[in-house]
């Protein structure tokens, strides 16, 4: 099985220095839900994110979806199942980058990079306020691995994950430099037949973290609020097709609190992790469905308070069920509020079904 992927273009200026109209909207990516049809399966590939589309008003939705041998036809054919989610900006105030950092993840189950851009090049520098969001994750496992692997294991058949997930850190600024770290992470889990296991201390995947750099025209008033979450669940599985309720939403909500006197807010996603079975054995789990995001939000600007309720769900639901699931799962996200009145936001959504493998949805 083989999987590619095409590549965004390594950086887009949007509402900067003549680059395009100052009105150009600016896509941040929400989140995402994506699952399977029939069976829960392994990770041999996955791609979720949002970009600008190539026309006007067009937004492309990225996803990837491969559950091992399962799910292409190879032994059996599954569907995916997909919802992915996004906020279209507009707003004279806001300037904004496109770009990507690939990285491969080795045995240790994690890969990280600091990038650094120069915000004169971007013509992102006439700012004050300068924050990244978190566009998209890409993990491939039909990449070489290392001679220590088993040769009697094909990667691309995938790995049950025990921890997965990406995103970019806090950007810090000097004159016109602004650097902040990437990290992406995939670490296996022992969940599967004895090749599957006796490789998985060995896994390479490769994949890239895709972001955005935001900056707030100078002369705006304009402030950014960092935070995070933790959201810890625990489902004790009854075998098929055990029920997995949504987690209570007291304990997906995450308040913060801003800078008075600013009256517009966007909620910013920049990194989620995923770990099953924290404290469980065996490790890892098979998923027939799992999600991460932001699901709503609400700003009382006289408070300069913001309530976000985060989207954390997963689910190894299906006729083949292994373990109980225990979900541990970590965000960061931040307010990134500005004196704007005209700005208008337009929420996008698109969902559906599709074989197994790389698709891209173009949205008007």
């Amino acid at each position: 099985m083989s999987v590619r992927f095409s590549v965004l273009a390594s950086l887009v200026v949007f509402a900067a220095s003549g680059c395009a109209s100052p009105t150009e909207p600016l896509v941040l990516w929400d989140g995402y839900t994506l699952g399977w049809e029939d069976l829960n399966h392994r990770i041999s590939y996955l791609r979720v994110g949002v970009a600008p589309g190539e026309g006007e008003g067009e937004v492309a939705a990225q996803l990837g979806f491969v559950g091992g041998t399962w799910t292409t036809g190879e032994v059996a054919l599954d569907n995916a199942v997909y919802e992915l989610n996004w906020r279209e900006v507009a707003s004279d105030r806001l300037m904004v980058a496109y770009g990507e950092t690939t990285l491969t993840v080795g045995p240790e189950g994690v890969a990280a990079a600091t990038e650094q851009v120069d915000l004169a090049e971007l013509g992102l520098h006439r700012s004050d306020v300068v924050v990244v969001a978190l566009q998209g994750i890409e993990l491939d496992t039909d990449v070489p691995q290392s001679a220590d692997f088993p040769e009697d294991y094909d990667p691309t058949d995938g790995w049950t994950p025990q921890r997965f997930g990406g995103g970019v850190g806090e950007a810090t600024r000097d004159g016109d430099s602004l650097r902040f770290d990437v990290h992406l992470r995939f670490e296996p889990g022992l969940l599967d037949r004895p090749d599957m296991n006796e490789a998985s201390p060995f896994a390479t995947l490769g994949g890239a973290v895709r972001w955005a750099v935001i900056a707030v025209r100078r002369g705006t008033d304009a402030a950014w609020t960092p935070g995070a979450q933790e959201v810890h669940a625990y489902w004790a599985v009854d075998p098929p097709h055990t029920e997995f309720p949504p987690i209570d939403e007291a304990d997906r909500t995450v308040a913060l609190l801003g800078e008075p006197g600013l009256d517009q807010a966007l909620p910013i996603l920049q990194a989620w992790d995923i770990e099953l079975s924290r404290t469980l054995e065996p490790r890892g789990r098979y998923l027939r469905e799992f999600s991460a995001g932001i699901e709503a939000a609400e700003y009382e600007a006289p408070e300069a308070t913001a309530e976000l309720l985060l989207d954390v769900f997963c689910s190894i639901s299906s006729i083949f069920e292994e373990g109980d699931v225990e979900l541990d799962y970590t965000s960061s996200i931040g307010l990134l509020q500005l004196d704007d009145p005209a700005l208008a936001v337009e929420p996008g959504t698109v969902s559906g079904m599709a074989p197994a493998g790389t698709f891209d949805t173009v949205v008007d």
